[in-house]
């Protein structure tokens, strides 16, 4: 059912990587990244038609947590919620299904409207800071993910910095971090990027205890998370599906800090 879309997907990948090692032209990397994409979701969706479909079968939940929560294309927490409940009961009471479902209900509570672990960071200067008490002085704070590698994250970049200008005297913080393998690449690209916000990187030297993109669950880039004060969630970039230009994020802030 999914193999020529996966070996579609996976050649089209080797060419999108080889042209990304060449630098060619960002247009065509992404021209051929959005083909990738839209490969790994037809592959998604057959996966989902496949899981609900036998809800009898063992093969379908090891299947859901391989391919489908677990794979290349995020499905929203409510969705994956739906899907599992579909599943019988015999499935569920089995020690996969137990452990998807406790899965489920952490993504479910990192969803908008939830209040969001704290985690703490010290940035390239040597700062530290708690999230979100040491920021109870801003009204919003907006944690970027991203990396070197990420070509929509860095195309982002630009959108970021008139949104720090726009509105950091009006009460947001933007905090980037970096998931990065090793400091050099990512201090390089600071150097590059020149980022006028708070920066770290997700690396022991920078972050205390669990990694932030474990604590937040981020498996896929670019994520923005944005919260209040509280710590919140009012905005989350693949959860409310919004555009390229994030202009459900650059509305949200028009509104709230305008």
């Amino acid at each position: 059912m999914t193999k020529p879309s996966v070996d579609s997907a996976k050649a089209t990948f080797d060419i999108w990587y080889d042209a990304r090692n060449k630098h060619l032209p960002s247009s065509k990397q992404d021209s051929l990244w959005t083909i990738v994409s839209g490969l790994r979701e037809k592959v998604i969706i057959q996966r989902i038609k496949f899981v609900e479909s036998y809800p009898d079968a063992y093969i379908s939940l090891y299947l859901f947590k391989k391919d489908v929560i677990k794979g290349y294309h995020p499905i929203s927490p409510e969705r994956l919620n739906i899907i599992y409940n579909k599943l019988s009961n015999n499935l569920k009471e089995t020690d996969l299904g137990k452990s998807v479902n406790k899965y489920i209900q952490k993504q479910l509570s990192l969803t908008v409207g939830h209040i969001l672990p704290n985690f703490s960071f010290s940035t390239d200067k040597g700062q530290h800071f708690e999230v979100p008490l040491s920021f109870k002085n801003k009204k919003l704070i907006l944690l970027c993910f991203w990396s070197k590698g990420c070509a929509p994250c860095i195309r982002k970049i630009p959108t970021l910095k008139i949104l720090n200008e726009k509105y950091e005297s009006k009460g947001l913080r933007l905090i980037s971090i970096s998931t990065d393998l090793t400091a050099d690449i990512w201090l390089n690209s600071l150097n590059k990027y020149q980022m006028p916000w708070l920066q770290t990187c997700d690396l022991p030297a920078y972050v205390q205890g669990d990694k932030i993109q474990n604590i937040l669950d981020v498996t896929s880039f670019p994520q923005y998370f944005l919260i209040d004060g509280t710590g919140k969630l009012v905005y989350q970039n693949t959860e409310l599906n919004d555009d390229e230009d994030l202009s459900m994020l650059q509305k949200l802030l028009e509104n709230q800090l305008l």
